[in-house]
């Protein structure tokens, strides 16, 4: 009996040790994944590899680090990283995403910070530059997390009207012909109102 038994149990130590050394290398190799220092390659439909773009790497290593539901078809518009300070605490980088479908802001080596918000929800947005915040008003109240009450407003830290302007230009530019979204504070010479 034991001619039999010793040698299976030896195959069966055998691949239990060779899966749980896959398992741990896979493990090991998503951990590094999340400190690359060059965002990954994006693959468009039928797993063909898209001519590099920077700003749509960025922006689809982001969706896919803070694990946010990818909508079929969801495109990269515009990225751009900020600098924004907290009083006296140093300067933090924040990102933002804006795809053809929502709005996804990041603070930057922060696993928990992430807003977002879909395009068709937004009924206003307006510019504050004493608080260099960019407030959006919305059609129907959401919850921005889940120990906070649903509200139709947000707001987003933005210390540079310049990159507040050209972040607004760029989803009138978007969505002017598919949503009714106004415009406040920004410069008319800039955007124009609705």
């Amino acid at each position: 009996m034991g001619i039999i038994i010793k040698p299976t149990v030896g195959i069966y130590d055998l691949l239990i040790t060779i899966i749980e050394g896959i398992k741990n290398t896979a493990i090991y190799e998503e951990h590094i994944m999340d400190t690359r220092y060059r965002p990954p390659r994006i693959f468009g439909d039928n797993n063909q590899l898209i001519p590099f773009n920077f700003k749509h790497a960025i922006g689809t290593d982001i969706i896919r680090r803070y694990k946010l539901k990818v909508i079929d078809g969801e495109s990269i518009i515009f990225f751009d990283q900020l600098n924004i300070s907290d009083g006296d605490k140093k300067k933090q980088e924040a990102q933002i995403v804006l795809t053809d479908s929502r709005i996804v802001y990041v603070l930057s080596h922060s696993s928990i910070h992430c807003d977002k918000i879909m395009i068709y929800k937004i009924k206003s947005i307006k510019y504050n530059a004493d608080s260099k915040l960019l407030d959006f008003k919305l059609h129907t109240p959401v919850r921005k997390s889940w120990f906070q009450a649903n509200s139709t407003k947000y707001t987003l830290k933005y210390e540079s009207k310049i990159k507040a302007i050209k972040l607004a230009e760029q989803i009138q530019k978007s969505f002017k012909d598919k949503y009714n979204i106004k415009f406040q504070n920004f410069e008319d010479d800039v955007i124009d109102k609705k």
